[in-house]
């Protein structure tokens, strides 16, 4: 019997322990995230200081932060005695898909589409010239001729990695073989996607050389490789 007892008494205080102050929840630590605010998380998961931590599902946390789609995955730990930490990997957002007239589709290195939006308020390239009947955000973008997307994520990943000083830079597929790019008042008669990576390089170098006539409009053309690239005043 007294050993029932014993058993009842640490039971009690190992309950008791749990739900001492020093257990609630004070404080919110988030990591991994450039697009996602701390605070987006805090509301997904309906973080409240407080909560005991003994009593936070981390797997419905989870499970609520993939409906963000910018979060590939998302990692929550308890640290004892009152914090929660939040490891979030996100999606690489890579170019804007211009739809309709006044509506953009930002999609990842992988075509999934991460967010909709009215204005281009993030610094992507927007692409145009693709065409598709229906999307859904979250899912991959389906479009009737996979060279063009192919080619649309391949291009703008080397004007994201030449870091090119123009915000929005405009891709125009609607040739795919000649593809336009169109930077301030200047159209850029790309050619197709032979040596794509020399020839944005040889872009950035241009735009960033800070001629004179860059700032007038023109049609510089990259669509002859045999020849220098050629620049001409539109009048």
């Amino acid at each position: 019997m007294k050993k029932y007892f014993a058993l009842a008494i640490i039971c009690f205080a190992s309950l008791v322990t749990l739900f001492l102050p020093i257990f609630c929840i004070d404080e919110l630590i988030v990591t991994g995230n450039n697009f996602v605010t701390e605070k987006q998380v805090s509301d997904l998961i309906n973080f409240n200081t407080g909560e005991n931590i003994f009593l936070f599902n981390k797997f419905a946390a989870q499970k609520k932060l993939r409906t963000n789609y910018f979060i590939n995955t998302a990692k929550i730990n308890y640290l004892l005695p009152n914090k929660i930490s939040v490891n979030i990997v996100e999606r690489v957002p890579i170019c804007y898909v211009k739809y309709l007239n006044d509506s953009y589709i930002l999609i990842d290195n992988e075509a999934r589409i991460i967010e909709i939006s009215k204005a281009c308020d993030k610094n992507f390239p927007i692409v145009l010239g693709l065409n598709f009947d229906s999307f859904t955000l979250g899912q991959i973008l389906n479009i009737d001729d996979k060279f063009l997307i192919d080619s649309a994520l391949q291009l703008s990943k080397f004007i994201l990695e030449n870091d090119f000083p123009q915000n929005n830079l405009v891709i125009d597929f609607s040739d795919r073989n000649n593809i336009c790019l169109y930077v301030k008042d200047i159209d850029i008669h790309f050619g197709n996607m032979d040596d794509a990576p020399q020839k944005i390089a040889l872009v950035k170098s241009i735009l960033e050389s800070g001629s004179d006539y860059l700032n007038k409009p023109g049609i510089l053309y990259l669509n002859n490789k045999n020849l220098a690239p050629v620049f001409k005043f539109i009048t």
